[in-house]
């Protein structure tokens, strides 16, 4: 599912738009808290290929809350492009 709303969610700020944003988040939460060391590189391409904030902040929330290994460089990166 988080895959198959790709495209849906990189529209803009109408309501399909934002709701697939919402639901391919939410898909992608689920699947970090049932498998972070799985599913965890799909928050981190997430982050990196992020097309809005909502995006990259969603990845980002994922990596810290998970301590994934990932998350100090991402915070780094997005420290670096937004200070």
């Amino acid at each position: 599912r988080f895959d198959a709303l790709a495209a849906a969610a990189g529209g803009g700020f109408d309501a399909t738009s934002t709701a697939a944003r919402r639901l391919r988040h939410r898909a992608l939460s689920l699947l970090v808290c049932a498998d972070a060391q799985t599913h965890g590189p799909l928050a981190r391409t997430l982050c990196r290929n992020a097309r809005n904030m909502t995006e990259r902040l969603a990845g980002l929330s994922l990596l810290v809350q998970h301590d994934d290994a990932a998350a100090g460089e991402e915070l780094a990166r997005f420290h670096d492009a937004f200070q």
